[in-house]
């Protein structure tokens, strides 16, 4: 990606379980990528779930590099079995406290009010399930 302009961050997932429908150990996690020419990473927290799932977040402040503003970007893949919801919640609550954390470090750190946040990923949910919707208006990360 380097060759194309492209930055990034990325966790790997622990892997500390054999998956439980291909019985291999995972090597994937999550990633945020980036235009070096139009943005700039400034603070990266890495999150990893404190369930048995071995699934990660990780939120990133980037700064356009044009405007001088600050967005926080954050990335997760929730458990993908939809039908354990109070694991899916777990999770979506956990991504919700990295976000945070990592508003407060942007708004004290860099003296700002406010900053923009991009959230995505695979929450394993559609635009009707109980995910979404807790997500949509209870937290208000959609």
């Amino acid at each position: 990606m380097d060759e194309l302009g492209y930055d990034s961050v990325y966790l790997k997932r622990p892997s500390l379980n054999i998956s439980s429908w291909s019985g291999r150990f995972k090597h994937d996690g999550c990633g945020i990528f980036f235009l070096k020419s139009k943005f700039k990473l400034l603070e990266e927290i890495s999150w990893i779930y404190e369930d048995i799932h071995d699934r990660v977040a990780l939120v990133a402040a980037l700064k356009i590099i044009e405007t001088e503003q600050i967005i926080v970007v954050g990335n997760t893949h929730l458990y993908w079995n939809s039908k354990k919801l109070e694991d899916q919640f777990k999770e979506l609550q956990e991504f919700e406290t990295a976000v945070d954390t990592m508003i407060d470090l942007v708004t004290e750190k860099y003296h700002i009010d406010a900053v923009p946040v991009i959230l995505g990923g695979d929450f394993n949910n559609g635009p009707n399930s109980e995910i979404y919707q807790c997500a949509l208006y209870n937290i208000g990360i959609f």
